[in-house]
């Protein structure tokens, strides 16, 4: 059985979230890395005892112990676990998108906690300018962001983010017009007719 901590400390994983050993080596003394284990999974792995003798002994996939391993904590490991038993990966993905960090199977879903994924296809000099303007982000905040947090600060600075903090971006107007039993809303400069 992989001991996950140890791999993380043997240098096994690099920053880049990807492994750097030797296949061979890992398989040798029992390390996941050769399955490719990202360090987020090796990470959480280390507090999830159960999940990762489960992962081990080929009970459960490797699949889906990466989408586990994003709510799941030692208190709740064995409620997963059940859980996840004979369930499709893409049940599990579609029950564990809208659960937050120690969040149980029975706990009501949240769909704000649910990720959304963008993809574009773009040129190669709109992708350079792309990556230069998330660096720049980046280099501007004096933190490390991810691209979730790089790609709202950019949305904000295009949009004219709020001046104070505590007010939204951007405003929705509706008015209800008696006579004509409709509601245009203003959105962005643009008015349009809604039905009552």
């Amino acid at each position: 059985m992989c001991d996950a901590a140890a791999c993380v400390r043997c240098g096994c994983l690099c920053a880049t979230r990807l492994p750097v050993c030797d296949a061979a080596a890992s398989v040798r003394r029992g390390c996941l890395c050769a399955t490719r284990l990202p360090l987020r999974v090796a990470e959480a792995l280390a507090g999830l005892p159960a999940i990762e003798r489960a992962l081990a002994s080929g009970q459960i996939s490797w699949s889906a112990v990466r989408e586990l391993t994003r709510v799941a904590v030692r208190e709740t490991e064995h409620e997963w676990l059940d859980f996840a038993r004979g369930k499709t990966l893409r049940q599990l993905e579609q029950v564990l998108a809208s659960k937050h960090s120690g969040d149980t199977p029975a706990s009501p879903p949240d769909l704000s906690a649910r990720r959304h994924v963008l993809r574009f296809d773009v040129a190669a000099e709109t992708f350079a300018l792309f990556r230069d303007a998330l660096n720049e982000l980046r280099r501007r905040s004096g933190a490390a962001l991810d691209d979730d947090s790089a790609l709202h600060e950019m949305a904000r600075c295009v949009l004219g983010g709020p001046r104070d903090e505590g007010y939204a971006s951007y405003q929705v107007v509706l008015s209800v017009l008696p006579r004509m039993r409709q509601r245009p809303a203003a959105s962005g400069g643009w008015a349009r007719a809604a039905r009552p």
